[in-house]
């Protein structure tokens, strides 16, 4: 085909770049082309189509399988060699019901190949009645798949479908193979970019682990002709060509394209960042090794643009010819021609679509992973428009190798598709088996089954055995929910301030809880009406009766007062006194001086320990400090009743201790007596009220200087000074009777001692 006519030829790398390839269609185009081959991979060839539609530069890829790229209003000028990632994923679909699976997870990139891919496999199971039980996408290039893999693994599906390139799978793979997603039970269905060996060679684990994780695994990947006579005489050319690099010298060709630019030889390899950037490296070749798998559809596609050239040039003697003998075409006349090209290519039988789309004479290799070094094997070839099988190992007929397929289970059974999330019966709690999954336990005594704990590898939520809280328990093993102590018959008689309890501690004795508490602490244990807690502080020892001549209250209970559940701290009851320090010691005070309370009261005009003192502003007569002093401290009237009472204390005691005691020796062995029962009626008895007042009057036989204490309203006066006043004044009454009688002295030393008399 194609007599006399040369097809010249320029190059670009677009490094499979969408952004380098939307540069280098735009110098391509801008040359002067007629037509594209390329680039590889769907993303660049989206872009590089966004120019090339507007030169009217017909496209085609050899490796773009995007179902996006069907689309003719989008990419119009576009053509491919490939089969749609639509007739892979409607393969995909048919090899999950050739095992009998009804439900899958599915994970893809957000890139062309994966989205477009992903979202055809979706339609497609939704057709045939496959459940989607979770769908996950991820970034290219991405470095962490934790949330994606916790997603699936939270599914419960053992079957996943995976749409996304070959260095993208494998770091998923090895994450997933780390969360227990792989191996045992487990398959994964990848897509042609996954079913690579670079897939696992990618992966930074030991050849053990590489080969647990693809063990079962099961992929498509477009059939390029293998074993057909048109596929060998095309390997046959392929590795008749000369090496692009001496294998001896190491020399690169330097064949150049119609630009004038080295084919192998590249200066544009490594990016700016690199420091080898602008280092020459040679593409080099040595045709000896496997076909490349896109060499086929590359080869093919050439072949598209050759066929319809010759027919259009050729045979129909289209196009325009310049002076210099070149050939210019109508972009989309020529593209019509493409489209109806149909010949026999190495990959089988070429023809297109009005949209671009080969579905005649592709095919799938069914793929699958032994767990070996052998690699993926072929199990059997999906032709579009039949039915999917397995082929059989033993059949001579088939046009390639057949293998046994291989499974990730131990018994090489196949896997089931789902499994049903665990569900525990009531009064159970799942826990960690020694196999890495869950399974239920029954809840000890003590605790109970709760759910909302998320396992943070898996994002599974758990129902677990926990403790009861404080202020419940679980009496026995089993049980669905814990008892509160609140619930209790007679429940204020009851706490627990401990988890996990099989039972509720009683309140101490004599104690009750107060209603509208939770029942978590002894402190909610408070003393009944009539008892009081003797330690405040620590409020959890056993209540007492309320000490005699005190009283008790029991709790505060007012549930709107800040003190509520507070214990009240004994006080006396009238007629005693209490002791601060000692809240259970009260002491009887005398006959209505006391009249007890909280704030230890006294009686009107007394204060002080046991009210036995007069308060501040009050003077008294014998004990009854019921006298208030005038507001006017010079009132004259006062002044002189003070002196009057003083007077007539110091004359009544004169004249008894002088004119009695002398005498009248019967009087004064009277006074005596008197005197001796004053004392004793300073004793702290329980004397009656009569007897008290006739106490007070033969006082003064004693000197009671304060029978009438008026001056207690001019000085400050106190039991001290009464003390020292009543030592001291009988000294100083002796000394003036001394000086006062002076004159029986000097009879005494001058008659008396002469015997004579005066």
């Amino acid at each position: 085909i194609l007599p006399n006519i040369t097809i010249k030829y320029s190059l670009q790398d677009s490094k499979r770049d969408a952004g380098k390839a939307f540069f280098a269609a735009l110098q391509v185009a801008e040359w002067g082309s007629s037509f594209v081959m390329g680039p590889a991979s769907s993303g660049p060839t989206m872009n590089a189509q966004l120019i090339l539609r507007e030169y009217k530069v017909p496209q085609i890829s050899y490796s773009a399988t995007s179902a996006l790229l069907s689309n003719t209003e989008t990419y119009p000028y576009f053509s491919r060699t490939p089969p749609s990632d639509a007739l892979q994923a409607r393969g995909q679909a048919s090899l999950v019901q050739l095992f009998n699976w009804t439900i899958v997870a599915t994970v893809s990139s957000t890139d062309g190949y994966g989205a477009a891919g992903i979202d055809a496999f979706h339609a497609q199971a939704d057709e045939v009645g496959i459940t989607v039980l979770a769908q996950v996408r991820f970034q290219p290039d991405q470095d962490d798949f934790t949330e994606q893999l916790n997603m699936l693994k939270n599914s419960k599906a053992k079957v996943f479908v995976m749409f996304c390139a070959a260095q993208d799978a494998s770091p998923l793979l090895e994450q997933a193979y780390k969360k227990g997603l792989t191996g045992e039970g487990f398959v994964w269905i990848g897509s042609d970019s996954v079913s690579k060996s670079t897939t696992w060679d990618l992966m930074s684990l030991s050849e053990p682990e590489k080969m647990s994780i693809m063990k079962g695994y099961l992929g498509l990947n477009p059939f390029r002709g293998d074993g057909t006579q048109i596929y060998n005489e095309f390997v046959d050319r392929w590795v008749a060509q000369e090496p692009t690099m001496d294998p001896d010298t190491g020399d690169c060709s330097n064949e150049t394209d119609a630009a004038g630019s080295f084919i192998w030889r590249r200066t544009d390899v490594y990016e700016d960042t690199d420091e080898r950037f602008g280092e020459e490296v040679c593409g080099g070749l040595s045709f000896n090794s496997d076909v490349n798998s896109y060499a086929p559809y590359s080869y093919d596609g050439t072949y598209v643009f050759a066929h319809a050239l010759h027919r259009m040039i050729v045979e129909e003697g289209l196009g325009r010819v310049l002076e210099d003998g070149e050939v210019k075409l109508d972009g989309a006349q020529f593209l019509s021609y493409i489209r109806n090209v149909s010949f026999p290519g190495v990959s089988g039988q070429v023809e297109l679509e009005s949209s671009g789309d080969r579905t005649v004479g592709v095919a799938y290799e069914i793929l699958n992973h032994a767990g070996t070094d052998s690699g993926l094997n072929i199990i059997g070839i999906w032709r579009a428009g039949e039915e999917l099988s397995i082929c059989d190992p033993n059949d001579p007929t088939f046009i390639t190798e057949c293998h046994d397929l291989v499974w990730s289970t131990a018994d090489n059974s196949v896997p089931v598709d789902w499994v049903e999330p665990l569900v525990c019966s009531a009064g159970e709690g799942m826990i960690m088996g020694a196999n890495g999954n869950y399974m239920c336990e029954i809840c000890a005594a003590g605790s109970f089954p709760l759910t909302g704990q998320v396992d943070n590898s898996t994002g599974e939520v758990l129902t677990l055995c926990r403790p009861c809280p404080a202020g419940s328990f679980t009496p026995s093993a089993g049980k669905s929910e814990c008892t509160a102590c609140v619930d209790l018959p007679a429940a204020q008689n009851y706490y627990q301030d401990l988890e996990g309890q099989t039972e509720c501690k009683r309140c101490p004795m004599n104690t009750f809880r107060l209603g509208g508490q939770r029942g978590v602490a002894v402190m909610e244990c408070t003393c009944k009406e009539t008892y009081w807690q003797p330690e405040l502080a620590e409020n959890s020892l056993p209540c007492e009766a309320c000490p005699a001549g005190g009283v008790c209250h029991g709790t505060h209970e007012d549930p709107n007062s800040i003190d509520v559940g507070k214990n009240y701290r004994p006080y006396p009851m009238q007629e005693f006194w209490g002791v601060k320090e000692d809240p259970s010691l009260f002491l009887e005070c005398e006959e209505g001086m006391c009249e007890g309370g909280e704030e230890f009261s006294c009686v009107k005009g007394y204060e002080g320990r046991l009210c036995s003192e007069c308060l501040q502003g009050h003077w008294s007569i014998g004990d009854d400090c019921g006298y208030k002093c005038k507001e006017d401290d010079k009132d004259v009237g006062q002044a002189f009743f003070m002196i009057g009472a003083t007077s007539c204390v110091i004359m009544v005691w004169l004249g008894m201790n002088r004119i009695v005691s002398e005498e009248h020796d019967s009087l004064d062995l009277l006074l005596q007596y008197l005197q001796i029962g004053d004392i004793i009626s300073s004793f702290q008895l329980h004397w009656t009220t009569k007897i008290a007042n006739v106490q007070e009057i033969i006082s003064v036989v004693n000197f009671e200087v304060d029978l009438v204490a008026i001056w207690k309203c001019y000085m400050f006066w106190n039991y001290s000074w009464s003390f020292i006043l009543s030592l001291i004044l009988p000294t100083v009454v002796g000394t003036f009777k001394l000086v006062t009688s002076w004159r029986y002295l000097f009879y005494y030393f001058k008659y008396a001692r002469n015997k004579t008399e005066p």
